[in-house]
């Protein structure tokens, strides 16, 4: 039987997702009946950054990198999924356009939910709204400290990379030891 078929595999599938942990059975077998299984092939886009946020993604098998792309042409993944993990919330709570491009990472298979059943949910489910906003909340805090992590150290320009440079560090101690008096110049780094 393939996971397509069986409703009762959809509402395991939901049950390991964090969103749909604390919805009661008889809303989430509701919810499964609405689910639409997709399948995608290795490398297949699932969908592009600026497509319109129809629906949220619930992993069921395989991996879903989302990655932003650079004006240049290169990827950078922020985020990698597997089972149980969902994406595409944003634009599906706000309407607006996907953020980022969903890529299978291998052969995958997901459940879709479509956005009017899904902020119905939102709407009546109180464990379901305080779940996805501590997803929301998670997610943020992880993108931080990524960025202030990638910032600090791969930033060409940036003030922090300038500031924290070994000659702009020399330079500063140069300055402190000017006002102070002579002392001893430091061997290491050159």
């Amino acid at each position: 039987m393939t996971f397509r078929s069986d409703p009762s595999f959809a509402q395991s599938v939901l049950r390991s997702c964090a969103l749909f942990r604390v919805v009661d059975d008889a809303t989430l077998a509701l919810v499964a009946a609405s689910l639409r299984p997709r399948r995608f092939r290795r490398n297949e886009v699932i969908f592009h950054a600026g497509d319109p946020g129809d629906s949220l993604f619930i992993v069921e098998s395989g991996s879903v990198k989302i990655v932003l792309a650079s004006p240049e042409g290169e990827e950078a993944i922020i985020a990698t999924l597997h089972r149980g993990d969902f994406f595409g919330e944003l634009a599906v709570l706000d309407g607006a356009e996907r953020s980022a491009t969903a890529v299978a990472f291998e052969p995958t298979d997901l459940y879709a939910l479509s956005r009017g059943p899904f902020l119905e949910l939102v709407e009546t489910e109180p464990g379901l709204r305080a779940a996805l906003l501590t997803s929301l909340a998670a997610e943020l805090r992880r993108l931080t400290v990524t960025s202030r992590s990638s910032t600090s150290l791969t930033c060409p320009g940036a003030w922090r990379c300038a500031w924290w440079s070994w000659p702009a560090r020399r330079a500063r101690r140069a300055a402190r030891c000017a006002c102070r008096g002579p002392t001893p110049s430091p061997t290491w780094p050159p």
